[in-house]
């Protein structure tokens, strides 16, 4: 048991930078919680693995290229990790969980440690499908890949923040030298401190604060089925966010997914189903791995066009042209003065035609729907405004 004893500082470094004792410590965390751990060099090379059979990736070529893109978020990883000192918890291309500790000895950076991947909280469907895309894998494959990924540890949020300590912890005290990390870690702090204070100080002098009634316009015209309002909506919003942020591309998308966030949980909240948005790793990664604020923008954009088009497929999914448009319709203008005439005679239909129609697509009356919205509309403002009672009623089209 030799080999555990923490090495002198010139026996620290052999060929492969790794000592006996680092690479026992790093089995020790593989081996316990069933994590597959990968050491990469500073040149991105596999110099060793853990528990390699457990690496859903091992089996894919896409991971094995030095310059694909796999290799490329882990080689960023690595040096993101190195610049705080501390672990890095991230999501690959396939949306599943990474955990990144970098090997410095005496300010030099050698190298980093990839323990994953993981699932966190619970197998997607989108993981698979994006590990088919990625690797254009056929049904067979795919369907190996699928019987491998349910058999992957899963870890809730709050387990994975202590997994990530705890695999930090086994590399810090297996090198014996973890001065390096904790004068990064404290570097990283005073930075962020002082960048804090001069962003504090710049918004105290801005008027602009979160645009919420921003956010309540955007759900109405989603809400409606209104896609191009709700996008020049977004675009206002993602404005504010910039102002707000003071440019920081990292708060803006820190707004943005806060904004996502708010759309799912009124989606939620309005009751209406499968209209297309879940916000999980999907999202979270496409919002993450923006490198601009335009690329931000265009993934909001994709995601109220999205929406805002289901929803309207929820409202009707039938196969009368005639019928979606005056859907479609009522739900824009149903606050306004509109009646079956005035529908009929934008449409060019006959009323008594359209009526029956009307009955037999949507299970009830055109009196009955138009009503029903107007209710919901008058139910949310009094929930939600300090209007009275006839203010409502004027608002919800009464």
């Amino acid at each position: 048991m030799d080999h555990f004893v923490i090495p002198e500082f010139e026996k620290l470094i052999p060929d492969d930078n790794l000592t006996p004792y680092i690479k026992a410590s790093v089995k020790a965390f593989s081996d316990i919680t069933g994590i597959p751990v990968t050491y990469f060099n500073n040149e991105n090379e596999v110099v060793f693995e853990c528990n390699r059979g457990r690496k859903i990736c091992s089996m894919l070529g896409i991971y094995k290229k030095k310059s694909g893109q796999c290799r490329k978020l882990l080689s960023f990883a690595g040096r993101f990790s190195s610049e705080l000192g501390e672990p890095y918890i991230f999501l690959c291309k396939s949306g599943m969980t990474n955990i990144c500790v970098p090997l410095i000895i005496r300010g030099e950076y050698f190298g980093y440690f990839i323990a994953g991947p993981f699932v966190m909280e619970k197998l997607r469907n989108s993981i698979i499908a994006n590990f088919s895309s990625m690797n254009r894998l056929d049904p067979g494959e795919s369907a190996m890949v699928n019987g491998f990924a349910s058999s992957l540890p899963i870890f809730g949020p709050d387990y994975v923040t202590k997994l990530s300590l705890l695999f930090y912890n086994s590399i810090l005290t297996s090198i014996g030298f973890p001065t390096d990390y904790l004068g990064l870690r404290k570097n990283v702090n005073e930075q962020s401190n002082v960048s804090a204070k001069i962003r504090t100080t710049k918004k105290d002098n801005l008027t602009d604060s979160f645009p919420i009634e921003l956010h309540k316009t955007l759900f109405s015209y989603i809400e409606q089925g209104d896609t191009a309002s709700a996008i020049r909506t977004v675009e206002e919003i993602h404005e504010r966010f910039s102002i707000i942020s003071v440019g920081n591309l990292d708060e803006i998308k820190t707004l943005t997914l806060w904004m996502s966030a708010l759309i799912s949980k009124f989606i939620a909240d309005s009751g209406v189903e499968n209209v297309g948005l879940d916000i999980d790793l999907d999202v979270i990664n496409r919002i993450s791995e923006s490198e601009s604020f335009e690329e931000l923008l265009e993934v909001s954009r994709d995601i109220v066009s999205s929406i805002s088009v289901n929803m309207m497929s929820s409202v009707y999914s039938g196969s009368s042209s005639l019928i979606a448009q005056a859907a479609k319709y009522i739900h824009l203008h149903f606050t306004e003065n509109i009646s079956l005439n005035s529908i009929c005679d934008l449409l060019h239909v006959n009323p008594s035609y359209f009526s029956t129609l009307f009955k037999q697509e949507m299970d009830k009356t055109f009196t009955e729907y138009l009503t029903e919205l107007r209710i919901e509309k008058a139910c949310k403002l009094l929930t939600e405004t300090n209007l009275r009672i006839v203010d409502v009623s004027s608002e919800a089209g009464f």
